[in-house]
């Protein structure tokens, strides 16, 4: 049987986006007050019993919450917007439910998950391929044709990591060299945002994250 290659995601999109970090100044009343399209990431689902709110996207490039990543992919896998999974990340999913379910349901698992491979974007480099679901869902928001992209719960700094970071979740980098790479990934993110015509900005307020202009949601 000849193998039909699975298309690549591509939607139909238009106007502005609004990715979705996980920083200690996201509320539920933020995000209930959004109407445009979202990408939202890692244990986002926390949040979810305080707000009918739903991310458009959800996004995983990260193996620090390797203690959940399993239950993570499989609940929003289950929610019915598209899920885009680090691919390393959802070949250790997958290989956990080897001889465990059925190939059936394994499939049925993955119709709402797509691959990203972090280290082959155009704009990636070393210094930012391990890791940074963030710049994974910049990179796809601008491809896509979004634009302009707006930045929330991104407060940066490395105060802002949850109290059980630590560095086994991390490939051996403290909390201050993990803040310093993603400074790196967004700086790469603004200026090839920029390099398109596509505008970026931060709307956290008071971020400490280094790279990227601010400006308040319009």
């Amino acid at each position: 049987m000849k193998r039909i290659p699975r298309p690549e995601f591509s939607p139909e999109v238009s106007g502005e986006c609004v990715i979705v970090g996980n920083g200690p100044s996201l509320t539920p009343a933020l995000l209930d007050s959004l109407s445009a399209d979202t990408i939202a990431m890692n244990r986002i689902h926390l949040i979810y019993d305080k707000t009918d709110w739903r991310p458009t996207y959800w996004f995983n490039a990260d193996l620090s919450s390797n203690y959940y990543f399993k239950q993570d992919l499989e609940f929003h896998a289950s929610q019915g917007y598209p899920c885009f999974v680090r691919m390393d990340i959802l070949a250790r999913w997958i290989a956990g439910y080897m001889g465990v379910i059925t190939p059936e349901d394994m499939v049925a698992m993955l119709e709402n998950m797509w691959p990203i491979d972090a280290g082959s974007y155009e704009w990636t480099d070393e210094i930012v391929a391990p890791g940074s679901t963030m710049a994974s869902a910049i990179r796809a928001a601008a491809l896509w044709g979004y634009d302009p992209i707006y930045l929330i719960g991104c407060d940066g700094g490395p105060d802002h990591f949850d109290p059980n970071y630590d560095e086994h979740d991390t490939g051996g980098r403290s909390a201050e060299e993990f803040d310093e790479m993603l400074n790196k990934a967004f700086q790469i993110s603004f200026a090839e945002c920029w390099k398109r015509d596509i505008k970026i900005y931060n709307a956290t307020p008071n971020s400490k994250i280094k790279g990227i202009p601010c400006a308040p949601l319009l």
